[in-house]
């Protein structure tokens, strides 16, 4: 398989990039993500308007002075309400850490292609006037996870290549995962929410839009109507994974009891170190 000579060829990660199989040393994920003008790219030349934050609500939303709710494009951070102590925790450092980087900042917004969520909030990169951007800081420092959602994925490459980073380094979230990451052995069950779960491909179902990837945990992964393959050219590129270990992320729920993942961008996917 396309996997198995990508993997003898570069045995420390792979990815998969834009519906093709592709791998890449964590050292150079580390020295990407290092690079800051290569991170201001994927938002390059588009519009921004100007606001004022006068709330941090959580790690990943923001309330301004004209009443907006704006949540982050491209991470989630950990639920103040979290049912662990260790991931509120962390939740709470998340939130400190998004008003330090913002507070005595001229704050910019770049709307999202997607521009509300189901909760009627806006969708926007939140940046800072000298290119700083809200998003990839907690991610580098292991504050935020990388995912992309719906339409809203300009950044999602630059994101993931950030969150290798820190999770390499141990930063943050990754020096001790917590109840939001499934490894293997644990079954989902009815869990719901913001997850990042690890499983063996068993095989793949359905076709066209309906192709999903059902792993070894009990979870049924669903591609998203925005992802960037047609239903036969994505299937086929799929196939390639049956029998491999990987990592989704995004948020859980259930149908007719079977746990469910709607994988959005393929950088919401990636092989399991080996």
């Amino acid at each position: 398989m396309l996997v198995d000579k990508l993997q003898k060829r570069h045995p420390a990660r792979c990815l998969f990039f834009v519906g093709l199989l592709f791998c890449s040393t964590l050292a150079v994920a580390e020295s990407s993500a290092s690079r800051l003008p290569e991170s201001r790219t994927c938002l390059a030349d588009l519009a921004a308007e100007p606001v004022t934050v006068v709330r941090i609500t959580d790690g990943d939303t923001v309330v301004l002075d004209d009443a907006r709710r704006v949540r982050l494009i491209g991470l989630n951070t950990l639920e103040l309400n979290a049912s662990s102590e260790q991931d509120k925790q962390m939740a709470r450092r998340a939130r400190q850490a998004l008003g330090e980087f913002l507070e005595g900042q001229a704050v910019m917004l770049i709307a999202g292609r997607d521009p509300h969520d189901r909760h009627g909030r806006s969708l926007a990169h939140v940046r800072l006037s000298n290119g700083g951007d809200a998003a990839q800081f907690l991610v580098s420092q292991g504050l935020g996870l990388p995912v992309a959602v719906g339409n809203n994925t300009r950044c999602a490459y630059v994101l993931q290549r950030l969150g290798q980073a820190a999770r390499k380094a141990g930063r943050g979230l990754w020096a001790s995962p917590g109840d939001w990451y499934l490894d293997q052995p644990r079954r989902i069950g009815l869990r719901r929410g913001f997850h990042v779960s690890k499983g063996r491909v068993e095989r793949i179902s359905g076709r066209g839009s309906r192709t999903s990837l059902e792993l070894d945990n009990g979870l049924r992964v669903t591609l998203g109507r925005y992802w960037p393959r047609n239903g036969k050219q994505a299937r086929a590129e799929l196939l390639a994974l049956v029998g491999e270990e990987v990592e989704v992320r995004g948020w859980l729920s259930n149908t007719n009891g079977k746990p469910r993942l709607i994988l959005y961008h393929p950088a919401n996917l990636e092989l399991a170190s080996h």
